[in-house]
């Protein structure tokens, strides 16, 4: 691994990672990714990302030092080629005016990848160190990868037995029991994880006890919300909890025309984290049929990925 960095207002940096260019592409790309690894101090956390992938979409993204100094840049994508190249306008919010352009290219090695980065146009007068500060998010990036490539071991396993119309979901997590049961349980954890980028969930009422529900709502980029509700039956403190799931109105009454589900999530401490199971069971095959259509593999196991860099932000 080798730096090279050029003179004036621009910072060019070679780096080789550790990594498939499938991985490196989205961690430049994922927003649940990029906030492993964004800013330079390596005791600094991102608080949030926006991201819309596309040339002329926009980005923003918000991270804290560790003296608790907040930095916010932004910017529109310019030029996307698909695990090639991304370019990107960059402006920092507390030095309105001044736009830079970032460049990044990716060349793939087997399984490993150089990243070839230019920052250009920089404000001379900035008080933001970009040639520190960039080296010091790659080396960070390269710790990310690397705890990525451990964790993408931990893929959400999905078992449908469609002879008793049940799916069974496993998956483990880099995180203690008590942890792991509080971010299944506690209404402002939950709203970090559960729902898949760019949703958010949003908790109208949460009332975790035995008879107890979870009224809440997904909002979507747009501002469109989708109501949900979870009624909990049986709840066995840091081991288990039951619930039916179904969607629903503002007020809390079900919508019979999508499926409701069964819920019984069971939490178990493992040598490397915490194992969480799920069985799902469902009135019928074809309710079960008509949720997997409507992509709840893929919300779940991107509702897992963001989980997973919660609970790095919390260990």
């Amino acid at each position: 691994m080798h730096n090279k960095i050029a003179v004036e207002n621009s910072i060019h940096i070679e780096r080789t990672f550790d990594a498939a260019i499938n991985l490196v592409w989205k961690a430049w790309t994922k927003p649940e990714l990029l906030m492993l690894w964004f800013g330079s101090d390596p005791n600094g956390t991102v608080e949030q990302v926006t991201l819309d992938l596309k040339v002329g979409g926009g980005y923003k993204i918000t991270f804290s030092d560790a003296d608790l100094s907040k930095h916010t840049c932004k910017g529109v994508f310019i030029n996307i080629v698909h695990k090639k190249t991304l370019t990107y306008s960059w402006e920092w919010e507390s030095e309105p005016g001044h736009i830079s352009s970032v460049e990044v290219n990716f060349l793939s090695s087997g399984e490993k990848t150089k990243m070839i980065f230019e920052h250009k146009d920089l404000n001379p007068a900035s008080r933001h160190g970009y040639k520190d500060g960039w080296n010091g998010a790659f080396s960070k990036l390269e710790k990310a990868l690397i705890k990525t490539k451990n964790k993408n071991m931990r893929e959400t396993i999905y078992t449908s037995d469609l002879t008793s119309n049940k799916m069974l979901v496993e998956r483990e997590f880099d995180g203690s029991l008590a942890l792991l049961w509080k971010a299944w349980t506690d209404p402002d954890m939950l709203a970090e994880w559960w729902a898949p980028h760019p949703f958010k969930a949003v908790t109208k009422t949460m009332d975790f006890r035995e008879g107890g529900y979870w009224h809440y709502y997904m909002l979507g980029p747009d501002g469109s919300k989708f109501w949900c509700k979870v009624n909990y039956f049986i709840i066995e403190l840091l081991k288990r909890f039951t619930g039916d799931d179904l969607f629903c109105d503002e007020e809390g009454n079900p919508n019979t025309d999508l499926p409701g589900m069964n819920w019984d999530v069971v939490f178990k401490s493992t040598p490397a984290g915490t194992k969480v199971n799920v069985t799902i069971t469902f009135a019928s095959r074809e309710d079960l049929e008509k949720i997997v259509s409507m992509g709840f593999k893929e919300g779940f196991s991107a509702a897992h990925t963001n989980l997973d860099a919660l609970l790095l932000k919390n260990k």
